[in-house]
């Protein structure tokens, strides 16, 4: 009996001593530093992550170089917050301003970026005058007729008002001059009267000029079957090549150029003996000859096989049987010409019956650098 006595009063008094505390207790003393709340959830791996992660972001938090002020690694600006570019599509009171006036929009600079630099110009001969009433409606029609193409380079001969309309209309860049202007999104590096240059990829710039002559009547006094128009041609040569000379006399001999001139005289290309056309005949005309002389290329004729065949007429009077000439023309030096063709740009192409008002068409020209 007391062999079985004394174990069993060893055990209870064991349990007794380890009993001094309930559950709850004992998980407090045990995880005093670390409390682990019993849960109903079964616990695993995800479940310790999702509860860890918090904290450990947290401590990370307080010794984060970004949370810093004076962090010295940029933080990325929210596209929302980056402040907008400022455009301008609007051209200043022109009166107030010199000639040649560069009207910026604020956009990027036009890159283009292949290994053959490829581009399009077109080249709209305005009025030289027009009544300031009329202007806003040939500037609106002209250039909803031509806003389709996209043209990288736009040439304008008239006034600097219809100009600067039609750089509004077309919201890009401008230079406007005196007598015309260039439009377009590539950057522009050197400016004058009647010329600019611009970058159209790296190491790649091209040189723009363009002149619109006086109109000396000889047109009207062929449609009109006059032959006083051919003295007229001879008086007036040296004067009217001149004033070509004086545009081209800066341009660098090796540079890719592009010259828009309208001439009021067709070219020597289109007048043969051959020709069917009962007023034209075989006639050296002077302004077209001298071009061909000094190495100048006739975009258009590059182009095309003849007169006959692809007229290109950009003027045009009479009904019926009008008298149509080619007299305004893209020449190039130090390029290739891909492709021209003649536009009819909006109410300057429409010529009312009974009129004596000529209708008058433009070039588009696509040019390939190397």
């Amino acid at each position: 009996m007391r062999k079985i006595l004394f174990p069993v009063m060893a055990v209870l008094a064991l349990a007794m001593s380890c009993a001094s505390y309930t559950a709850h207790e004992g998980f407090s003393r045990i995880q005093k530093y670390n409390p682990v709340h019993p849960t109903n959830l079964v616990t695993t791996r995800l479940a310790d992550i999702l509860t860890q992660e918090p904290d450990i972001a947290a401590i990370e938090g307080e010794d984060s170089i970004v949370s810093s002020p004076d962090s010295s690694i940029p933080v990325d600006v929210p596209i929302a917050m980056m402040p907008p570019v400022t455009m301008n599509f609007s051209v200043p009171d022109l009166s107030r301003e010199n000639l040649p006036y560069y009207h910026q929009t604020g956009a990027s600079p036009k890159t283009i970026e292949t290994p053959l630099t490829r581009f399009t110009v077109i080249f709209i001969p305005l009025p030289e005058t027009m009544p300031t009433e009329e202007i806003p409606m040939v500037v609106s029609s002209v250039a909803d007729s031509i806003s389709d193409l996209d043209a990288d380079i736009i040439i304008l001969s008239g006034q600097p008002e219809a100009s600067a309309l039609f750089a509004e209309a077309i919201g890009k860049s401008a230079v406007i001059a005196p007598e015309g202007a260039v439009i377009t999104s590539f950057s522009m590096t050197s400016i004058t009267d009647h010329g600019v240059t611009l970058t159209l990829a790296p190491d790649k710039d091209i040189e723009l000029r363009w002149k619109t002559l006086s109109d000396n009547g000889v047109l009207r006094s062929i449609a009109s079957g006059s032959l006083s128009w051919q003295q007229t041609v001879v008086d007036d040569a040296q004067q009217r090549l001149e004033q070509i000379e004086a545009i081209l006399a800066d341009v660098n001999e090796t540079a890719p150029v592009i010259f828009a001139l309208s001439a009021y005289e067709p070219s020597h290309i289109d007048w043969t003996p051959l020709s069917p056309r009962p007023w034209r005949k075989d006639m050296a005309w002077p302004l077209s000859t001298t071009m061909e002389e000094k190495e100048w290329f006739d975009a258009y004729a590059m182009t095309h096989y003849s007169g006959e065949t692809n007229s290109g007429a950009t003027w045009s009077l009479g009904s019926g049987n009008p008298i149509e000439e080619r007299i305004d023309f893209l020449y190039v030096k130090n390029m290739m010409s891909v492709e021209t063709s003649v536009l009819h740009p909006g109410v300057l192409s429409a010529q009312p019956s009974e009129s004596d008002k000529p209708a008058r068409m433009g070039v588009l020209g696509t040019f390939l650098l190397p």
